[in-house]
């Protein structure tokens, strides 16, 4: 097993490097006009479900070992390992039962008749003789068997399995035969379930009565559940298992599963069952099932595929992915437990399984999981800076961070994506999640966030937006950890505008202004460009100035030496807007081939400008997203787009050579 949990990286970054620049500084009017820039589309990235593991096994290696817990339904004995060829064979040979008398205080009889003979089991049987009386009995397991004897005036019953009609048992016989199998039920999916046997007129035209009776059951259960002890630290991560070969689960199909157990009465997991063609949410918490979610599969899918379980805050996603295309997906919104809430998520670990029928097998392979960005490379991307606007550079690499958006609206912000770019590469890489602790009983990620390093300070800050709520509100942390790489959580407190908590804001971007001594922000407020200043992060923020200008995705960028902001109008559309500090539109950046192919479903503009500066001269990159629309209503924001600009500035915009010395 190649287990390895994700910590925190904790580094103090006083140990900085600020050499100063201080020849060919850009003076404003010396400098490239926002209006001359021209972005040529240099790449197109469209990752998808790309991790930091912290769980990968291909069954090169014992699985048997102390790092696997099994619970197999009733016992261990109907479980066969097979680790070899790097494949998991799980292979059913046996059921093992559990019997259940008739005097079992769990059974309901309406009335209660008891009948005494040596030849039953137990040496009881319990009689029902007239229409409306029945027998009733709640069952946890896959499936059941009903036992009694039969006899010249026994009748035909109606068998009912969680209040619904599933068949009938007819229990004459012309003469007395004990201990026998009247009806059989199995395939129901692993909970709790009712079986009623029910008094009818019905009888073979022999018999001379209606007599119905019980001598005993049998539960038993085919299903799986193996559990690994892989735990996680916040609600953004994905769970993935590859269906190597279904073949030899024969007539009766299969049903594996993927998701999170605590024990053997609580589990929360997926699952593509073959035999009714779904795949499925199901939740079994403290002992009761339920389903979350359902969706027809309209084409069986053969193996190999995978099926990929999302935890997003509270939202859970299904996925079943064969050769890079989705065949189906299920979602739901899920608060049965508080996945937020560290100490609940802390109990449950990886765990995956199947239901199969006895002599029967299936084998599987590659194991995963990790902190992930979700079905695309994300939204709302924000340049990583320094305090006053200039990016961060460090490893060669600059550094952005991106709002997972794993399918919709309601999944906005699991956890905000950082990664890492080769300006000479142009290679994309996710090295980070940020997640917002809000309280001891909330960590998630959240939407849009702002990053920048204080050099001043020598401490991150951390802007977020959460959309938690019904209306969207600031969020605003500090920390010396480095949140340039790995899965780190950060204590947040709300951000306060105008001495109230923000409200129905969105999309904001930080500077500091060294000149006023007082840090800068423009955000959306309920669709409107607004700035606001304030002397700490900490502090209550003062609107400074408002407008009537409708959009969102306000972004500070420099160049000619003086700072601007970026800004997708509303009505959405093809256009990114320039605006100076005051609010006074400057121009429409040229933007070549925006994101509207066939592959995407068309989105506004929406990201940053990266300035890319040597000793001399200063480079322009645009990164925006896209909007995909990737199966039925399932959609997901983000191909990132990246373009450089055809004009280079002679000098440079900032004077610090923008590096980390860790």
């Amino acid at each position: 097993m190649s287990y390895s949990p994700i910590r925190p990286t904790a580094r103090n970054f006083s140990d900085m490097a600020n050499n100063s620049i201080n020849t060919n500084l850009i003076t404003p009017g010396f400098g490239i006009e926002p209006s001359a820039l021209q972005f040529d589309l240099v790449r197109i990235c469209s990752d998808r479900l790309k991790m930091i593991e912290n769980y990968n096994e291909n069954f090169n290696v014992d699985v048997n070992a102390n790092n696997i817990q099994t619970y197999v339904r009733q016992s261990g004995s109907n479980l066969s390992f097979d680790s070899s060829n790097n494949v998991l064979n799980l292979t059913n040979i046996d059921v093992d039962v559990t019997k259940v008398e008739d005097a079992d205080i769990g059974i309901t009889y309406s009335p209660v008749r008891i009948a005494n003979d040596a030849n039953f089991s137990g040496g009881t049987e319990h009689v029902i003789k007239y229409v409306g009386e029945y027998i009733e009995y709640q069952f946890t397991g896959t499936g059941i068997r009903y036992y009694a004897d039969k006899y010249s005036d026994h009748g035909i019953a109606n068998i009912y399995i969680d209040d619904v009609l599933v068949g009938t048992a007819d229990g004459y016989a012309g003469t007395a035969q004990y201990q026998q199998l009247l009806f059989s039920i199995s395939g129901l999916s692993y909970g709790n379930h009712t079986i009623k046997i029910s008094v009818t007129n019905n009888k073979n035209a022999n018999s001379t009565g209606i007599f119905v009776t019980l001598d005993f059951f049998e539960v038993f259960s085919n299903d799986i559940l193996i559990k690994v002890p892989v735990k996680y630290v916040a609600p953004g991560f994905a769970l993935r298992m590859t269906i190597k070969d279904d073949s030899i689960v024969g007539t009766s199909k299969t049903s594996s599963r993927l998701g999170l157990v605590k024990d053997e009465n609580n589990w929360l997991m997926c699952s593509y069952n073959k035999t009714d063609g779904k795949i499925h949410i199901i939740a079994y918490i403290d002992g009761v099932y339920s389903e979350v979610a359902t969706a027809t599969v309209y084409e069986e899918v053969s193996a190999p595929y995978e099926i990929i379980m999302l935890v997003k805050n509270n939202d859970l996603t299904f996925i079943i992915n064969k050769d890079n295309n989705m065949k189906g997906y299920a979602k739901a919104k899920y608060t049965g437990i508080q996945l937020k809430d560290p100490t609940v998520l802390s109990q449950f670990t990886l765990g995956f399984g199947a239901k199969i029928a006895i002599g029967e097998s299936l084998y599987i392979s590659n194991i995963k999981s990790g902190y992930d960005q979700g079905m695309t490379m994300g939204s709302d991307y924000k340049l990583i800076t320094y305090e006053d606007g200039s990016p961060l550079k460090h490893d060669n690499s600059y550094y952005f961070t991106a709002s997972e958006h794993s399918t919709n609206s309601s999944t906005a912000g699991a956890g905000a994506l950082v990664y890492k770019i080769n300006i000479n590469s142009l290679n994309v890489e996710l090295v980070g999640i940020i997640f917002s602790k809000v309280s001891e009983n909330d960590v998630h990620g959240d939407q849009t966030c702002k990053v920048i390093y204080d050099r001043n300070k020598k401490y991150f800050i951390y802007l977020a937006n959460n959309f938690q709520n019904s209306q969207a509100y600031f969020t605003i942390g500090k920390t010396t950890t480095n949140l340039l790489t790995g899965i780190n959580i950060i204590p947040v407190q709300d951000l306060i505008i105008n001495n109230i908590v923000s409200n129905d804001v969105w999309d904001a971007d930080v500077i500091y202004d060294s000149e006023t001594r007082k840090y800068k922000m423009v955000y959306s407020s309920n669709w409107y460009l607004v700035m606001a200043e304030a002397d700490d992060v900490y502090d209550s923020w003062t609107v400074t100035k408002t407008s009537s200008i409708q959009g969102e995705g306000s972004i500070f960028f420099k160049i000619n030496g003086q700072f601007y902001i970026t800004w997708s109008p509303k009505p959405h559309n093809s256009i990114l807007k320039v605006y100076d500090l005051d609010f006074n539109y400057v121009t429409n950046l040229n933007i070549d081939k925006f994101p509207s192919t066939n592959s995407s479903s068309g989105a506004f503009p929406w990201g940053f400008i990266l300035p890319v500066q040597n000793a001399t001269e200063t480079s322009f990159y645009l990164f925006l997203f896209s909007m995909r629309k990737w199966w039925n209503l399932l959609y997901a924001y983000g191909d990132l787009w990246i373009y450089k600009a055809k004009q280079i500035e002679n000098g440079v915009e900032f004077k610090e050579n923008n590096k980390l010395m860790f």
